[in-house]
């Protein structure tokens, strides 16, 4: 039977931070022997490891990765064309690619793509998809992420499928540039087209995004002199 000050001073194998007294709890009772009212003592079934143990990790908390990416460079030449249907320019069309390639080669895999309906919010995801090696059929079109203000963005990351634990929306300024400054005590003045904004949420489903400790990851955009 596991001793509670010594699972106490043990720590977690993902966070690396000691268990919690709910942890400590579930794991003590579904590890110790219980009796029963016959006065018979029987141990019950194991169903749930002990804490400390790598099998515990799914009971506890795991990390959400958000993405937030403005699209890329679009284009103004028809002055006619509605804002939605506004195409993305030839800029725009090699930043996108370039951008998808940089993240990839920071080793985080992103499981989904949600983007605004705008036209040039939309082929900007298409173009991280193909770098990704992420199904374009399988984006999903958000139509809250157009005009988006903080609630609409909170709101967006509070439905999103637990499924997925890392996911990258693509939306428009201004909004996008207020919602990633109520992130993390990291400020930007102005997200740039297809600038990327990354953080870590400290929760296991994204309905608790909003109220979650969350830590900033990093910040790229196009023209980042440091790549």
């Amino acid at each position: 039977m596991t001793n509670q000050s010594e699972l106490l001073r043990s720590q977690c194998p993902r966070c690396e931070t000691p268990w919690c007294s709910l942890c400590a709890f579930v794991s003590l009772w579904f590890n110790s022997v219980r009796t029963y009212p016959t006065g018979i003592k029987r141990n019950i079934p194991r169903r749930f490891p002990i804490a400390g143990s790598a099998k515990w990790a799914y009971l506890h908390p795991t990390m959400k990765t958000l993405f937030l990416v403005r699209h890329a460079k679009s284009s103004w030449a028809d002055f006619s064309v509605a804002d939605i249907d506004r195409p993305l320019n030839d800029r725009g069309k090699r930043d996108a690619p370039v951008m998808a390639e940089r993240l990839k080669k920071r080793g985080l895999k992103i499981e989904a793509l949600v983007s605004s309906p705008a036209k040039r919010a939309h082929k900007t995801a298409k173009l991280f998809a193909e770098v990704l090696d992420l199904p374009k059929k399988e984006i999903l079109i958000q139509d809250d992420l157009y005009e988006a203000g903080v609630q609409q963005f909170n709101s967006v990351v509070q439905h999103l499928n637990d499924q997925f634990n890392t996911v990258a929306l693509f939306s428009h300024n201004p909004g996008i540039t207020d919602f990633v400054n109520t992130l993390t005590p990291t400020r930007i003045d102005n997200m740039p087209t297809c600038g990327i904004f990354a953080v870590t949420i400290k929760a296991d489903s994204w309905r608790y995004a909003v109220h979650a400790e969350k830590e900033f990851l990093f910040f790229d955009f196009p023209k980042n002199e440091e790549e």
